[in-house]
């Protein structure tokens, strides 16, 4: 039997290590759970050091969790009680110090007019972001699956048009992916025909790995934060659709937890040879008790799911495991959980809606940390679209 082992960070290489057993746990984990952090200040984590290319990343080491700590972690009824104690920040000072972000260049002068607001119907109170781009000759606003939902949803946009008027009006969903930290979590509203020519709309250019990312967005209005809040964030890696990213808050630990309430669907943005756009969206935080000391937050790279959200969602992608294709989905379903078999008893099941840890589709292997595959084990996979969730069994030969 094949493993696949991957080496840490935003690059990557595989090696075929042969074994009777696979143990998801020491070799290939140990890369899953660990991440290399770009472009931090010297000193700050660690010493620093030279991947190929010249390319400077701080060392990261976070803990693994034994297969038995992971499944009373995912056990609703052993939820830590005392895990908000981990947002040490209030809630006033979070977007004090985010406030004095450092953003070079003209780079919030160019993004501040795409950003928008995004309400439910009949609602006051702020839901979420969503922001503004140009794509296939049309200008969309763009926000997160979890907030606009599936084909045909209702929810109301604010945005500022060129001359700085205010106008909102009611959107209609009309391009949708799915939810979950490892999904395309990306609904697309098309602005009104006589406002297409009147917004200011963000490019999406390529993502660089070796460059800074600044988000931007408002928050919930309990704040009593009217404006805009920059945020820098680093990329850590990149699975799949899935960017992960820490952020650096001005004058805090890089291990402080940052929860904005109403953040989702901000524009992650970069700034390459001169060229600012954007190349993510921005989707949430993963719950900083399963980060373990490094907050880890997680966007869609609107590079990979633009083109086929937009031009045509019937795009099949390949669910594969220990680098066997299982079946193949499109982008509107969602790998909603997975469970590991062994003589009729289920050993391990994974909620992967919210699975905090570095997955893909390519290798669901990953959701199983630290367990041992053995032959005649069964895998079941559930899957979520828009008719319902269905189950596919596969038995590790």
């Amino acid at each position: 039997m094949i493993a696949t082992i991957l080496l840490l960070g935003v690059f990557h290489v595989a090696a075929q290590v042969p074994s009777e057993t696979v143990k998801a746990g020491e070799q290939i984990y140990k890369a899953v759970t660990s991440y290399q952090l770009p472009l931090l200040q010297k000193n700050l984590l660690g010493d620093w050091y030279n991947l190929p290319g010249g390319i400077e990343y701080v060392p990261v080491s976070l803990s693994i969790p034994t297969p038995q700590e992971i499944q009373l972690r995912f056990n609703p009824e052993n939820a830590n009680p005392n895990s908000s104690d981990l947002w040490r920040i209030p809630l006033s000072k979070q977007i004090k110090l985010a406030s004095l972000t450092q953003v070079p260049g003209n780079i919030s002068h160019i993004i501040s007019p795409s950003l928008t607001r995004i309400y439910l119907p009949n609602h006051q109170k702020l839901l979420a972001n969503g922001f503004i781009l140009h794509y296939a000759d049309t200008n969309w606003v763009a926000l997160s699956f979890h907030v606009g939902g599936k084909e045909g949803n209702e929810r109301i946009v604010k945005l500022r048009l060129k001359d700085n008027t205010e106008v909102s009006f009611v959107g209609m969903v009309e391009k949708a992916g799915n939810s979950g930290y490892h999904e395309a979590d990306i609904s697309l509203i098309r602005i009104p025909e006589q406002w297409q020519d009147q917004v200011i709309a963000l490019d999406v250019i390529p993502l660089h790995t070796n460059a800074p990312l600044y988000s931007f967005g408002f928050v919930a209005p309990e704040s009593q934060h009217d404006d805009f809040i920059p945020i820098q964030r680093h990329l850590l890696a990149k699975d799949g659709l899935t960017l992960h990213m820490t952020h650096a808050l001005p004058g805090a630990s890089p291990t402080e937890p940052l929860g904005l309430s109403g953040y989702c669907g901000s524009p992650i943005v970069q700034e390459i040879n001169g060229k600012i756009g954007v190349v993510g969206i921005f989707a949430g935080l993963v719950d900083p008790v399963a980060a373990q000391q490094l907050p880890v937050s997680y966007a869609i790279d609107l590079n990979d799911v633009l083109p086929v959200i937009v031009y045509d969602n019937t795009t099949l992608r390949n669910v594969n495991f220990l680098g066997k294709t299982i079946t193949q989905i499109p982008y509107t379903v969602r790998l909603e959980d997975m469970t590991l078999m062994r003589d009729g008893k289920a050993l391990f099941t994974r909620d992967l809606h919210h699975f905090p840890y570095r997955f893909s589709h390519e290798e669901t292997e990953r959701a199983f940390i630290g367990a041992e595959f053995h032959s005649n084990d069964i895998v079941i996979f559930k899957f979520r679209g828009r008719n319902g969730s269905y189950e596919i069994e596969y038995t590790i030969p």
